[in-house]
């Protein structure tokens, strides 16, 4: 009976050790390689019944590392094309949580004057529980850990492999780690892997969001400088305009010159490409902010080029307290997101964008509503593209509002999405 619970132990920490491993090195969800480890664990565990019977336990202990360790990570390196840093971390990192594992059993065993019975069932009976807690809490930054090129991957990979080397030496080919009280010093080792692999994980993740938040602010940085960039462009057409009327008796004067020589064809000439100038210098004027109607100016133009129509109602004064660099991203992001799902949409002869824009008690109120075809997923309160990743534009909108504490919010209702802003 317990020559059968042993064994029957042996399979429950094989299979927890494949399952990490493969999870640990990023194959465990892979059709092809699955089946290669579910044959690997058959014939291995197999060998394993062979060796328990003819050399007994504690050699069969002995030789667990050169039977199943290491054709595990030959298989990763040579089958699955895993470099042998990322094999050999996964398999180390799977051997080292069997330690929380035989510490629940050491500790269960103890309750009940030792019982070898009890150390087994409870080793086999706590197997799937860890093994589900490791896999949807600690797994997923260990195995991104893994994958990268980084100088941590290489610092947290060498502290694993000293380890292991150091709890096999002790434990397996001596009993000097156990040589005292089992329970103290597995708890103690078993604390030190699960504390490890969690700052690894917290410390991993708020790497990632350090980056996200470097990249998002660059992001931003060059939107801002493209937006000077386009507001210095539309300031400059702006002028061109100006320009063009104050000049305009001139250009009438020359007109007339070459009338009076009965010269038309060079009248028309010139007419055509005074009005070429003006055509693509010319803003409509939507409110008394400058900045805004530059802005609705150039998108409403583009957008009515690709035969959708945009409606305007913006009551703006002169002056406000936003920066333009800072509406011009705002705007142009939505004007440019409404655009782009407008021209998607074949169930309407013609799109329609609303901008309704103004002001009260200092504040900005902007709105701006677009049809779409297809589905919008809202996944906290932020929009995200087909490929379940929040755009890049509504991102731009959201760190620009926030960084005046003010509101936003996208929601959609009867196949229309709307933005809507209070800053």
């Amino acid at each position: 009976m317990l020559s059968l619970l042993i064994l029957l132990n042996y399979a429950f920490v094989f299979l927890y050790g494949l399952i990490l491993t493969t999870t640990f090195s990023n194959v465990f969800k892979i059709k092809k390689y699955s089946v290669v480890f579910a044959i690997f664990f058959i014939v291995d565990f197999m060998f394993q019944i062979i060796l328990f019977y003819k050399v007994g336990q504690d050699m069969l202990y002995k030789l667990y590392p050169l039977i199943t360790h290491i054709p595990l990570i030959l298989i990763l390196i040579f089958y699955c094309k895993k470099t042998w840093i990322t094999a050999l971390a996964s398999m180390v990192c799977a051997y080292l949580f069997t330690l929380p594992r035989h510490w629940i059993g050491a500790l269960a065993s103890i309750s009940f004057n030792e019982s070898v019975f009890v150390f087994y069932i409870t080793e086999i009976l706590i197997t799937f529980p860890l093994l589900y807690f490791i896999y949807r809490y600690i797994a997923p930054a260990i195995a991104a850990i893994f994958e990268e090129d980084s100088k941590k991957k290489w610092y947290i990979v060498t502290v694993l492999i000293f380890y292991y080397f150091f709890i096999t030496l002790l434990a397996v080919y001596s009993n000097l780690i156990f040589s005292g009280n089992r329970l103290i010093i597995g708890f103690v080792a078993s604390t030190f892997i699960i504390s490890f692999f969690i700052f690894s994980s917290l410390y991993y993740r708020e790497s990632q969001n350090r980056t996200h938040a470097e990249n998002d602010r660059n992001l931003l940085e060059i939107m801002i400088n493209q937006a000077h960039i386009m507001i210095d462009q539309m300031k400059q057409s702006q002028e061109q305009v100006i320009v063009y009327r104050h000049d305009l008796r001139h250009h009438l004067a020359h007109i007339n010159t070459h009338l009076e020589r009965n010269d038309i064809s060079s009248a028309k000439d010139y007419i055509v490409s005074i009005s070429k100038g003006i055509d693509t210098t010319s803003f409509a004027t939507y409110c008394e902010n400058q900045t805004v109607n530059i802005l609705l100016s150039y998108y409403v133009n583009v957008a009515e080029k690709l035969g959708i129509s945009c409606e305007v109602h913006t009551h703006i004064p002169e002056f406000i307290s936003i920066p333009p660099v800072d509406l011009c991203v705002i705007i142009a992001n939505a004007m440019e997101n409404a655009t782009r799902a407008c021209s998607m949409v074949t169930h309407l002869s013609k799109p329609i964008i609303v901008i309704k824009a103004s002001t009260q008690n200092d504040k900005l109120f902007l709105e701006i509503s677009n049809p779409y075809e297809g589905d919008v997923i809202i996944d906290g309160e932020m929009p995200v593209t087909s490929g379940d990743r929040i755009g890049i534009g509504t991102k731009s909108i959201v760190m620009a509002v926030e960084k005046y504490q003010g509101l936003w919010e996208f929601k959609t209702l009867d196949q229309v999405f709307y933005m809507h802003v209070v800053l």
